[in-house]
């Protein structure tokens, strides 16, 4: 069953696309038991509409909307360039780059981990890899709205233009010789995640001035792309707020 062209279901979902501003409209099958929320959209200059719950199960391509749907404003990118004044805080810089992810639901994930372990920004390519859809921010559960993404004609160039403004880049690869715990991920740092079953492209892979791996116990060659991403940027966390401890210790 198809998806309505930017709609989106779910609690969790909706309140935090309402709570961003990236509500068109609002629609209800309950709206006496979803008080709140109607209230919170009438106070954005919303007037919620009533749906049936089958409406809200067509309208999310069969999926679990929970008596709640939202159609979205289309996402705005950032741009490229406006990124660079993160490279010229006092605070380390972390980006997120993904050489053409496909899914949708892995795209949504990696947002949405990377929002949670404190991500500045990503960087996606125009090319190949999938867009920020309403099923991406459905799955990215507010991430998309909190997190700038800038969409770029090549990636490549995008890492040289990060390693110009002294950004260290990181490629995940399961050939990598460098564990990721080895990394020093308090420096300014840009994680680059490759496709799902292919990984990296050749040429991005050769920008990076490092390529990691995750070490792993099992028998299983690789770890699901969002997955991957989750482990890296959360010791990239880590490292940094022990950081953080040590400097307000000292």
């Amino acid at each position: 069953m198809p998806r309505r062209d930017g709609f989106i279901g779910g609690l969790h979902s909706v309140s935090a696309a309402l709570t961003h501003g990236a509500v068109r409209d609002l629609y209800l099958a309950e709206p006496a038991r979803l008080k709140s929320l109607a209230d919170e959209a009438r106070a954005r200059g919303l007037n919620p509409r009533t749906a049936t719950a089958e409406q809200l199960r067509e309208w999310t391509g069969g999926g679990r909307h929970q008596g709640v749907g939202a159609l979205l404003k289309p996402f705005v990118y950032a741009e490229l360039e406006a990124l660079g004044a993160l490279t010229e805080r006092p605070e380390a810089p972390l980006f997120l780059l993904l050489d053409q992810i496909q899914d949708p639901h892995n795209l949504g994930a990696c947002l949405r981990s990377a929002e949670c372990a404190g991500v500045d920004a990503v960087i996606l390519p125009n090319a190949a890899g999938c867009a920020v859809t309403a099923t991406v921010r459905e799955i990215a559960r507010g991430a998309a709205e909190r997190l700038p993404v800038a969409r770029v004609a090549n990636l490549a160039r995008s890492i040289g233009w990060l390693r110009k403004r002294d950004v260290w880049i990181y490629g995940a690869a399961a050939e990598g010789e460098t564990s990721l715990y080895e990394c020093d991920w308090r420096l300014p740092s840009a994680l680059v995640i490759g496709a799902e079953g292919r990984g990296l492209r050749p040429l991005t892979r050769r920008e990076c001035d490092r390529l990691i791996s995750i070490p792993m116990a099992g028998e299983t060659a690789s770890l699901n792309a969002s997955v991957a991403t989750g482990v890296c940027l959360f010791e990239a966390l880590r490292q940094r707020q022990k950081s953080n401890d040590v400097t307000a210790d000292s």
